[in-house]
C-alpha cells in the first residue's frame, strides 16, 4: 500500500513536470501564422483603430492599436486677405472634433496698389519718365512705367543740345560742364582758357572756404 502511494506520488510529479516544461517547449517551437486581421473598433481622429490577429495553426489571437482615424470637421482660423499695406495670411486648419491643429496657415504677400489718378511725366534729355499714381487703398504716392531719359543730341555739331539747348561738347571730347558758368568750354583756345581759369576758380573758391569754415569752427 505503501509502496502504491510512492508510486502515484512519482507519477504526479512527473505529469507535473511535464505539464509545466512542455507547453514551453512547444511555444517556443512553434511560429505563429497570423491572418490579415479584423478590426474590432473604428478609428477616429482622438482613439486610434484596434485591430484583433488570430493564428490559423494554433488559433491564439492578439490585438494591436492600428492608427488614428481622419480629421472629418475642420475649420480655418485666422484667415486675413492681403492689402496693399499689410500682408495675409491663409489662416491655421483645427478640428472641430478634437479640437488639436491640423496645419498652420503660410503668410501672403502685399497685393499690388490700386492706382488712381494718374500723372504721365514724360522724360527728358537728363531725366527719366514715368507714371505717378496715387492708390486708392492707401493714399500713397508712386512711380511706375519708367522710361529712361532722352540723352542730349547734337546732329548739326554747335554744342548745344537740339533738344534743350543745353550747352554740349563736340563729340568725343569727353569735356565737362563747367560748375561756375555752366558751359562746355572747349569750342576754341579763347574758350578753353576760360573755361581753365572758371576751374581754378571754382577749385581755389572751395578750398578758402573750407579753409576760413575750419577756423570758425574753432571759434565757437
Amino acid at each position: 500500500m505503501r509502496f502504491l502511494k510512492q508510486s502515484i506520488a512519482v507519477l504526479l510529479a512527473l505529469v507535473s513536470v511535464l505539464l509545466l516544461f512542455v507547453p514551453a517547449v512547444l511555444a517556443e517551437e512553434h511560429v505563429h501564422e497570423w491572418n490579415e486581421g479584423t478590426v474590432v473598433r473604428e478609428g477616429t481622429c482622438s482613439q486610434q483603430e484596434v485591430t484583433e490577429y488570430e493564428c490559423a495553426v494554433c488559433h491564439q489571437k492578439r490585438r494591436e492599436l492600428t492608427g488614428y482615424g481622419e480629421h472629418l470637421h475642420t475649420r480655418v482660423v485666422g484667415e486675413r486677405a492681403a492689402t496693399c499695406t499689410t500682408k495675409g495670411y491663409t489662416g491655421d486648419t483645427y478640428c472641430d472634433d478634437c479640437g488639436k491643429q491640423i496645419a498652420a496657415g503660410r503668410e501672403i504677400d502685399f497685393a499690388a496698389h490700386t492706382p488712381t489718378e494718374v500723372t504721365t511725366v514724360a522724360p527728358t534729355c537728363t531725366e527719366a519718365g514715368y507714371d505717378e499714381s496715387v492708390c486708392a487703398v492707401c493714399n500713397m504716392r508712386f512711380k511706375s512705367n519708367k522710361v529712361e531719359a532722352l540723352g542730349h543730341t547734337d546732329a548739326d555739331k554747335d554744342a548745344k543740345c537740339d533738344r534743350c539747348g543745353t550747352s554740349l561738347a563736340y563729340a568725343g571730347s569727353g569735356s565737362d560742364v563747367c560748375k561756375v558758368c555752366g558751359r562746355v568750354h572747349n569750342l576754341d583756345l579763347a574758350d578753353r582758357l576760360l573755361g581753365a581759369w572758371h576751374t581754378l576758380t571754382y577749385v581755389f573758391n572751395n578750398a578758402w572756404n573750407s579753409f576760413v569754415g575750419f577756423f570758425q569752427g574753432l571759434g565757437k
